[in-house]
């Protein structure tokens, strides 16, 4: 049976063994104020902690990887999560609404040969994930029809809580065959740029350490919580996949996969830096190498 099962990442060489990008925080250990958005990522990850029966339902999720379509599985992860962080005096709140006319099209992500060939054995709906129905609003509920596939309710509805450009990147992946793979923690850099190199993406959906929040390591040093990584991963997704740059990206994670496994050289900032470039940029190689080259000038 073909399966989403993740391999170990590979052993980081000197210098990268200690590099993490996004350490877990927590708000008692925050001295400065901090900005709205930071203190609603706090907000929800503390409404996550107290949820009854969250942690152990996205453990079941977990479960179904290799078995249920992967966009199946991370609505699933998103519907839990907002219904959570949108719950008001311990009931559920309608998250779902009809979508906005006059969206603007992405992109259609290029089929690749590197694409996992995976065929699932089911798709995930609300009768085959049982626990998912007890945290949506009834009128929600009605508006998902029992078999159909999860992701497919993206096609026909919007998330309330979520932004427009969040809502096409949902409905491109309910309807696409995206080079990604879905892994429970964040891959380090060496990890990640190797997946690269074989043109992959990860795509990170947490069902452990629920409550915690990761601060970026790099500007603008945000706080994101379990949700928010997640659909940044899925953004980093779209961009991978662009036809027009996916190539060159595969070809320049590739070079710099070989470079960090020879062991990264310069101090810790020009370490970040080539990190940053492996997990957060997607681009065309001139920029990325223009990047790169004026942080080892200013090293």
């Amino acid at each position: 049976m073909a399966s989403f099962d993740s391999p170990p990442p590979p052993k980081q060489p000197l210098g990268l063994e200690k590099l993490n990008q996004s350490p877990i925080v927590s708000l008692e250990e925050q001295s400065e104020v901090l900005p709205k958005k930071s203190r609603e990522a706090f907000a929800r990850a503390a409404k996550y902690a107290a949820h009854p029966t969250l942690k152990d339902d996205l453990i079941q999720l977990e479960a179904r990887i290799g078995l249920d379509h992967p966009a199946d599985i991370t609505a699933a992860y998103i519907l839990m999560l907002l219904a959570v962080s949108n719950t008001a005096k311990g009931r559920p709140s309608k998250i779902l609404s009809k979508p906005q006319p006059n969206q603007p099209p992405i992109h259609s992500p290029l089929p690749t040969p590197q694409a996992i060939p995976f065929t699932p054995t089911s798709r995930m709906t609300l009768q085959t994930f049982f626990p998912l129905s007890s945290y949506l609003h009834p009128s929600d509920l009605t508006k998902i029809p029992p078999n159909s596939p999860l992701s497919n309710l993206f096609q026909t509805h919007t998330l309330k809580t979520l932004p427009p450009s969040t809502h096409n990147l949902l409905t491109l992946y309910s309807t696409s065959s995206l080079p990604l793979k879905l892994y429970t923690s964040p891959l380090p850099p060496l990890s990640l740029s190797e997946l690269g190199s074989l043109g992959l993406r990860c795509l990170t959906i947490f069902t452990k350490d629920i409550q915690k929040v990761r601060r970026d390591v790099y500007p603008p040093n945000d706080y994101k919580d379990i949700l928010e990584f997640t659909l940044h991963d899925l953004k980093h997704c779209i961009k991978f996949s662009s036809p027009q740059i996916f190539h060159e990206q595969v070809g320049f994670l590739a070079r710099v996969s070989e470079w960090m496994r020879g062991g990264l050289k310069g101090d810790l900032g020009f370490r970040r830096d080539v990190a940053h470039v492996m997990c957060d940029m997607n681009d065309c190689v001139v920029p990325l190498l223009d990047f790169l080259v004026q942080k080892w000038r200013k090293g």
